[in-house]
């Protein structure tokens, strides 16, 4: 026991209980975090009126939850989009140009107009 604790061990033994300490805090840290997002987490899915709700008991009951398939439309907060609409769009252009340079190359790469 005496070995280990020499002085010319005892920078490491120092450092290995400091990472013990952070890996314990660490830990300690995530499952109260865990703990208290699961106590936040809004009751929404169980309402069968909101669209989580509606689209949650579809998958329950092992049926598709597609918005266009009868469910309550999501409520979009009015005078404004909602966050990241603007790069979606752009996203969406940016795909859908790409999408027909694809087709424009295939079809040119078979010999066709």
């Amino acid at each position: 026991m005496t070995a280990c604790l020499s002085a010319q061990n005892l920078p490491f033994v120092r450092q290995f209980v400091r990472s013990l300490i952070d890996a314990v805090l660490s830990l300690f840290l995530v499952f109260s975090f865990t703990e208290y997002a699961q106590s936040q987490t809004p009751a929404t899915y169980d309402d069968v009126s909101t669209p989580e709700g509606w689209a949650w008991s579809q998958i329950k009951q092992g049926l598709p939850a597609e918005a266009r398939a009868g469910g309550p439309a999501p409520a979009l907060p009015r005078g404004r989009a909602p966050v990241g609409h603007e790069e979606l769009l752009r996203l969406r252009e940016g795909l859908s140009a790409l999408a027909k340079l694809w087709r424009l190359s295939a079809r040119q790469a078979e010999g066709g107009a």
